[in-house]
């Protein structure tokens, strides 16, 4: 609006450019109607806010080249005939009578008088030409919109094989759908897109979904594109009633439990998901090695590839963090806790560094070479060479047993149950307790012992190499062992 003219008493309104019913969904600040563009009313388009308001969908649109309904001003501008002063983008209802000096129905034209004649050839050319149109029209039907208001779609077929671009390629097409174009390049001209006329809040694009094969050359890569912000998802043996009690016509899916999610996605960041619909965030422990010393790092991540259910895999090859390398998976994993265990055959010698280690049994077939046993209940082993053993309870040896080189053999107790045997030689003790016999001399050769077994000390009796006796003391025969002797 730039003028407010007063003539005498009745004002005067001048509008050079005017929006009316502009809704929350537009920006009027954005519309910047230029001095050829006079009129928008009501936008159709229920789209969040966006810098660029030439996509929206008006009701009506007037501009220097004349009036377009239910369309853009891109397309008003782009598409429309330059002869045409009404652009109308869906069908005509008319309840009155249409006056025009001509008519035309795709290539067949009337114009003139039009008398009874006329439309009978008019009839006769539409059937003839309805016949040969590759494009057939089906059954129309009704749906309700998000705002619940009903429209009629007309649905169209065709029985032929169709082919898009590529005039050659229609003798040769065994396909339904046959697109063979070149989009020289550029993503915009990319083989096919769908859009849902929204816009994304990143880089004010139409939110598109695209397939097609962008370069010319033959090892230009196929193309499965989504606009910023749009996931791909996969699903899988679900229903129509399934899908749609995922939106509950709401813009977005919702997800109660693991049987509505998806089989497969690829979410708006990229990552590959099995089984649910968004990579999650993990927090996690490194251990990074720098210039040979290993740190421990806290680390949270998106997961590239993120898996809802058990896996399955014949190879695994995985980044060693110690050895800077890709590995398989079994040089590399060791589980430190839990149900596993570890085969004495993935066990290589060396040094074990702890300092406690428990064994419920432990058997030795060759030797054991040690500085320290100490064994509470039972050791069993073939071959034994320690520098010192320790037996808190008892020891049983069930072999012959020899002590060599042998300087000393201490001990609290020996318990002899059967022979002791010197040289071959069974000897029998004295019981000098035994007021019998335990201060008599004994000589026998019973049962192989011709042995008199009997200790003297030293400062007592000395026995020399003629086995002659000398007794460095006096010594007494008769008196008792009380009284004391002067001499002999």
């Amino acid at each position: 609006m730039d003028d407010f003219i007063i003539q005498g008493s009745e004002p005067i309104l001048k509008v050079d450019s005017l929006g009316i019913g502009i809704t929350a969904f537009s920006d009027i600040e954005q519309l910047s109607l230029s001095d050829k563009e006079y009129l928008v009313v009501g936008d159709r388009h229920g789209t969040p806010n966006y810098s660029n308001q030439y996509d929206t969908k008006w009701n009506m649109y007037v501009n220097h080249e004349g009036v377009a309904i239910n369309t853009s001003r891109n397309v008003s501008s782009n598409y429309r005939d330059p002869n045409a002063s009404l652009y109308i983008n869906r069908n005509i209802q008319c309840d009155g009578m249409i006056n025009a000096h001509g008519i035309q129905f795709s290539n067949i034209s009337i114009s003139g008088v039009i008398g009874s004649n006329t439309i009978v050839d008019l009839i006769q050319n539409i059937n003839i030409l309805s016949q040969s149109q590759p494009f057939r029209t089906g059954i129309a039907t009704y749906f309700n919109n998000i705002y619940d208001l009903q429209y009629q779609v007309q649905n169209i077929y065709t029985p032929n094989y169709l082919t898009l671009g590529g005039l050659v390629d229609t003798s040769y097409n065994q396909h339904p759908l046959n697109i063979n174009s070149t989009p020289n390049n550029d993503f915009n001209n990319i083989h096919l897109a769908m859009r849902n006329d929204t816009y994304n809040d990143t880089t004010r694009e139409l939110s598109k979904f695209s397939i097609g094969i962008i370069g010319g050359s033959n090892k230009s890569p196929a193309v499965i594109s989504t606009t910023r912000g749009m996931p791909l998802e996969f699903h899988v043996n679900k229903s129509s009633a399934e899908m749609n009690s995922l939106y509950n016509r709401n813009a977005i899916p919702t997800y109660l439990n693991d049987a509505q999610q998806p089989a497969m996605t690829i979410d708006e960041n990229g990552n590959v998901c099995i089984g649910r619909n968004k990579a999650a965030n993990v927090m996690y422990y490194k251990n990074v090695l720098e210039n040979g010393v290993s740190t421990n790092i806290l680390l949270t991540k998106q997961t590239a590839f993120d898996v809802k259910g058990a896996s399955k895999f014949d190879d695994i090859i995985i980044y060693d963090n110690y050895a800077n390398a890709y590995k398989h998976i079994d040089d590399v994993y060791i589980r430190a806790d839990g149900v596993g265990i570890i085969r004495p055959s993935q066990i290589t010698e060396g040094i074990f560094y702890g300092s406690n280690y428990i064994f419920n049994n432990i058997s030795l077939n060759n030797r054991l070479t040690t500085k320290y046993i100490t064994a509470t209940d039972m050791l069993n082993a073939t071959n034994i060479n320690a520098d010192n053993i320790l037996i808190n309870n008892s020891a049983t040896f069930n072999g012959n047993i020899s002590f060599q080189n042998t300087n000393e053999l201490s001990m609290n107790s020996l318990n002899i149950e059967n022979d002791l045997l010197i040289g071959g030689l069974r000897v029998s003790p004295i019981n000098i307790k035994d007021t019998a016999l335990g201060y008599t001399t004994i000589s026998s050769s019973e049962n192989g012992s011709n042995y008199f077994f009997t200790y003297v000390h030293s400062n007592i009796a000395n026995l020399d190499a003629n086995q002659n006796i000398s007794f460095p003391n006096k010594m007494s025969v008769g008196p008792n062992t009380s009284d004391g002797i002067a001499g002999f």
